[in-house]
């Protein structure tokens, strides 16, 4: 599968790289990392999250600098709620996952109304 990718960029020698090894590394990692998504309910309107905001945001952005976020963010309409899409190593279980995101002060705090945590495939993707 890798060497199909390659011969796809072997033209990259005209763009001054010597190799690629690069692209290898490259799709090593992303095809030996494991992705989560993440979705919570809650009311936006909720005091709790409210208050929880600020660090619930200091742990996804420490999680962003550990190169685990994938993307983060709430749902806009009235119904509220958020999905946070993760990726851990290829070893990662929904274990793994759920202990990850028990640090999140929204749910170590009570404030989510419920959490569902499901491994994703990516299949199509820009990442």
């Amino acid at each position: 599968m890798i060497s199909s990718f390659t011969t796809k960029v072997r033209g990259t020698a005209n763009l001054g790289f010597k190799s690629t090894a690069w692209f290898h590394t490259l799709c090593l990692q992303w095809l030996t990392m494991k992705y989560f998504a993440i979705t919570y309910q809650y009311d936006p309107e909720s005091e709790a999250i409210a208050e929880y905001r600020p660090v619930h945001r200091e742990f996804i952005s420490n999680l962003n600098q550990e190169g685990k976020i994938v993307g983060s963010g709430p749902h806009p309409d009235a119904e509220g709620g958020a999905l946070i899409v993760i990726k851990l190593d290829d070893g990662a279980t929904i274990e793994t996952a759920e202990e990850l995101m028990d640090g999140d002060p929204f749910h170590a705090k009570g404030a989510l109304q419920a959490r569902a945590i499901r491994e994703w495939n990516p299949v199509i993707n820009s990442f």
